[in-house]
């Protein structure tokens, strides 16, 4: 978001100028949509009693299964939100609350995202994608298969 500032002045066709007007304040706003995200990382996990990732094979069961999630923007000052629909069905439904601004950024110039599914059933391909929200637009990264 940028200021600018303008006078207006008239001149009449004997190059008389008029007293310059008052300064008005005007800013111009970005309204185009966020750049999509990259993915970064899709795969099954399973959590344990304490958070913690452990392999997709590792069938115990006090672990739960999941999905890890991790993409990556190149605007900071996004919000994000995870959807997903099982792959027999239309329907989104988000998963995440709105995720703001991470705190990690690479070596790439990127911001890193992330987010770990646990509310899935096992037996259960779903589809991801998530929507991006800036100032002024939205829009959708590609549709993941997990």
């Amino acid at each position: 978001l940028r200021s600018w500032y303008y006078r207006i002045v008239a001149i009449d066709v004997a190059g008389n100028v008029s007293p310059p007007s008052k300064l008005v304040t005007a800013q111009a706003y970005d309204l185009s949509p966020p750049a999509p995200p990259t993915w970064r990382r899709a795969e099954h996990v399973r959590i344990d009693q304490f958070g913690n990732e452990k392999p997709a094979d590792a069938v115990l069961d006090v672990y739960t299964p999941a999905v890890a999630l991790a993409w990556a923007t190149i605007q900071p000052d996004l919000k994000c939100i995870v959807q997903r629909r099982p792959t027999d069905r239309e329907v989104w439904s988000a998963v995440s609350p709105w995720l703001r601004a991470p705190a990690a950024y690479d070596d790439e110039s990127c911001w890193v995202w992330s987010f770990r599914d646990a509310a899935i059933r096992a037996d259960t391909t779903y589809v991801y994608r998530i929507k991006l929200v800036g100032r002024a637009a939205s829009t959708y990264s590609e549709e993941l298969p997990v």
